[in-house]
């Protein structure tokens, strides 16, 4: 007589490799079903029945059953699937890089590794939109760096789900098609549109704000000013290696512009980690020059409007998070980047300002003052550069919500899950529902 299994308290019992494989190769097909239309999938059933039949020499009576598996195996030579032993190899080493945060683009010493969800929790939600029937969209993302295979593999995963992907550059655009994305039967192509920032107004009243701000800080009125933004990055080098020639670039352009002065603007204000507080490396900045007058720090996180107009009301920004820019940009100042990813040059380059880009995070500070002083003389040509291309920007921003809009009313409104969806909900529904009466918080 059978024993009924026993519930173990502590963590589920795993699923074999064999049924993790049997599973793979289950999604793989359901995906390629869903792409044929009616007759195609018809046309595949024919091949297969043509198949068994010669292959049976009559000694086989065709079952639905039996044509339903030939129609899968045809799949898997179609979609080329791996075998069980190539894909275990492939798997297991899938495996072992998730458990590595450079696989995910990561630095394994920081708050990232722990709190931060990365590709795997945002790529869940379209997941969950694709079992709930509910139309999704990637509205206006950047996409990249992408420095593992695992991560280009749920990036096209998440992107796949969507039925709309739009995307805020060209660089985004390659990189995501590079990863073998291949839009839905009925959904269209990867967009180009602009970073949603870019249809950001603040509101009239971050004027009033910004004026008590200077007048706290100290900055005197109608000077010359200078933007300075700053964040913590250490790759490939700490910002020991980088930061003492931003303070000597600063100090050369002040010499040139002895009327300038310093606004140094964090957008980050967190203990959270190094990485997300801006304030500590702009401190550690000030104390590269603790005899200079004229450089100012703003110590407190500022609106998203605050921190617009505060850009605008300067001359030039040195800038190097991506949206330090792009606020510059909406009010026509214009900037020098400090490209410390991929994201800051192709947002240069889309602009026509790649000379003011400079090669990397700077180790010369002669070059960076150079730069600034370069900027700084061809300033006014800069800022009517900078107007153009943040009006064009502004309309593709905008582009993304009436493609949102037009998501909401058209095919892609809300169709409620289908019946495969609806089996795999009601099972995490009920896995939870166990895992909770077993007391694992699941």
């Amino acid at each position: 007589m059978l024993s009924s299994p026993k519930l173990q308290p502590g963590r589920p019992q795993q699923q074999s490799l064999r049924q993790e494989y049997a599973e793979f190769l289950e999604q793989r097909i359901e995906e390629f079903k869903e792409q044929l239309s009616r007759e195609k999938l018809l046309a595949v059933a024919d091949e297969a029945v043509r198949e068994l039949d010669v292959a049976s020499d009559e000694q086989l009576v065709l079952t639905e059953v039996l044509v339903l598996e030939h129609v899968d195996r045809l799949i898997m030579r179609r979609l080329n699937l791996p075998t069980f032993r190539k894909w275990r190899h492939q798997h297991v080493r899938m495996r072992q890089a998730q458990r590595d945060p450079t696989h995910w683009g990561l630095d394994p010493d920081t708050y990232l590794r722990v709190n931060h969800g990365g590709i795997s929790t945002y790529g869940s939600l379209p997941l969950l939109a694709e079992m709930t029937g509910t139309p999704c969209m990637l509205y206006g993302v950047g996409i990249g760096p992408l420095q593992s295979e695992i991560a280009r593999e749920h990036t096209r995963l998440a992107a796949e789900r969507c039925r709309l992907v739009t995307v805020r550059d060209q660089s985004s655009s390659r990189l995501l098609l590079d990863t073998g994305y291949q839009p839905r039967e009925g959904d269209g192509e990867v967009e180009v549109t602009a970073d949603p920032a870019f249809g950001f107004s603040p509101a009239n009243s971050a004027e009033d704000e910004v004026d008590g701000l200077l007048e706290d800080i100290g900055v005197s009125p109608d000077v010359p000013l200078l933007g300075v933004n700053l964040r913590y990055w250490d790759q490939p080098h700490p910002p020991e290696a980088w930061l003492p020639a931003v303070s000597g670039g600063l100090k050369a352009f002040r010499e040139e512009v002895p009327e300038l002065e310093i606004v140094l603007i964090p957008f980050q204000i967190s203990g959270e980690a190094i990485y997300t507080d801006d304030l500590a490396l702009c401190q550690r900045l000030i104390g590269e020059h603790p005899e200079e007058l004229g450089i100012h720090l703003v110590a407190e996180t500022l609106s998203p409007a605050a921190c617009q107009t505060l850009i605008g009301r300067c001359d030039l920004i040195l800038g190097m998070r991506l949206h330090s820019l792009i606020l510059a940009f909406n009010q026509g100042v214009p900037a020098v980047a400090l490209p410390y990813d991929s994201k800051v040059r192709s947002l240069m380059e889309e602009a026509d300002l790649e000379e003011h880009c400079l090669p990397g995070l700077p180790t010369d500070a002669e070059a960076l003052g150079r730069a600034l002083i370069k900027a700084w003389k061809a300033r006014k040509e800069l800022a009517q550069i900078v107007r153009e291309f943040a009006d064009e920007q502004e309309r593709k921003a905008r582009s993304n919500a009436r493609l949102a809009l037009d998501l909401l009313e058209g095919e892609g409104a809300r169709s409620g899950p289908d019946w495969m969806s609806r089996v795999r909900l009601r099972w995490i529904q009920a896995r939870t529902r166990m895992d909770r009466w077993l007391g694992r918080g699941l």
